[in-house]
């Protein structure tokens, strides 16, 4: 059962109960063996190359990782960084050698990902997933001066989409969810979206452009979708009206 204390309002609590229990419902724990349990940068950089494109001073060359590039980038400005891998096993980080976490339904890790890099076995429709992941962040802040939150938030579970409830208020949940969790120090979300949510994640960009420090992007015809949050971003935006 979803818990009350996840951020939305009680009547939509209720709202969302029974669509989140019958995807449970549909043996949620075999979309594992959908992913592509080693993906790497040149795997994600081919999904959201569309987007990657349109970030100013990436430029696209025959064979080019333009993830890496945006990645080498961000490590020039900023030093160490921290990325988070959602609904994946995380054999991106030791592509990319970064640190960071990642988040799936089971723990199908190879020896080489755990080195450095932390994991929740987790399903990303109960709260206590997202605890989880605030809590391991929270963890990083005694290692550093500052509070730490993701440099780069990543997710891309292919057949795993077609599990996650199509419904606009979740779909907000989630976008609210991983808004909070990234740094407004140039972080960068690079998600996938259901094809049927199209509509939705169409207006949400269009909501997400109106405030400063922030600038949102889709890709419809490849469902993926990117946000780019900056210095001066609001610390929460809200897209339930």
């Amino acid at each position: 059962m979803v818990e009350r204390n996840i951020g939305i309002p009680r009547e939509v609590f209720y709202h969302l109960r029974p669509i989140i229990e019958t995807t449970r419902s549909e043996d949620y724990r075999s979309q594992d063996e959908w992913k592509f349990s080693q993906s790497t940068s040149d795997s994600y950089s081919e999904s959201f190359g569309p987007l990657l494109e349109g970030i100013e001073g990436l430029e696209r060359r025959r064979g080019s990782n333009l993830l890496k590039s945006l990645v080498e980038r961000q490590r020039e400005q900023k030093g160490e960084l921290l990325v988070l891998d959602l609904m994946s096993y995380g054999a991106v980080h030791r592509d990319l050698k970064v640190r960071g976490l990642s988040v799936a339904l089971t723990n199908k890790r190879s020896f080489l990902m755990w080195v450095n890099n932390g994991f929740i076995a987790g399903d990303i429709r109960n709260a206590r997933t997202w605890r989880a992941i605030r809590q391991w962040l929270d963890s990083e802040k005694h290692t550093h001066d500052s509070a730490r939150k993701f440099d780069l938030i990543l997710a891309r579970p292919f057949g795993g989409l077609t599990h996650v409830p199509k419904n606009e208020i979740f779909y907000h949940y989630i976008f609210t969810a991983l808004y909070g969790l990234l740094t407004n120090e140039d972080g960068y979300l690079l998600t996938q979206f259901h094809p049927d949510m199209q509509r939705t994640v169409e207006q949400a960009v269009s909501q997400i452009n109106t405030n400063a420090g922030v600038e949102a992007r889709c890709d419809s015809n490849n469902g993926v979708f990117t946000l780019v949050k900056r210095s001066g971003a609001p610390e929460k935006i809200s897209l339930v009206g």
